[in-house]
């Protein structure tokens, strides 16, 4: 059975307890694994673009951050990037995850969307368990 990604209704943190911000993102990556089995690579892209972009939702703080015009897991995604002060590797996790699909649906890099998700939501989890 195919199931649509989570709806990306979720707005600030402060809105949604942490236990059930992780909820739907490990609910959205799991549908990013089940998108892949089934073969259907541009929506296993899109759900683990949606996970990552909403654990790095528990970690934005809108007192020490410009205002997101839109709260949505894309913007989440796209703030962090911009984000000196987190590990290169993750923000360069969060660029992949935003890049456009060329024209022939292909991407200008190597490194698996689900890997780049993951990545970002572990980190997420393990550093900011608290926070």
């Amino acid at each position: 059975m195919k199931m649509p990604c989570v709806e990306g209704r979720l707005r600030m943190a402060s809105r949604r307890s942490r236990e059930e911000l992780e909820e739907v993102v490990m609910r959205e990556f799991e549908m990013a694994r089940e998108a892949r089995l089934e073969g259907n690579e541009g929506r296993a892209r899109v759900c683990a673009r949606r996970a990552a972009g909403w654990a790095l939702e528990s970690i934005y703080d809108p007192a020490q951050a410009e205002e997101l015009p839109e709260a949505n897991a894309y913007r989440f995604l796209s703030w962090f990037k911009e984000q000196g002060h987190f590990p290169g590797r993750l923000r360069a996790a969060a660029d992949r995850l935003t890049a456009r699909v060329a024209e022939d649906f292909t991407l200008p890099f190597e490194q698996d969307p689900l890997d780049d998700a993951e990545m970002i939501i572990n980190w997420v989890l393990e550093e900011h368990r608290d926070g």
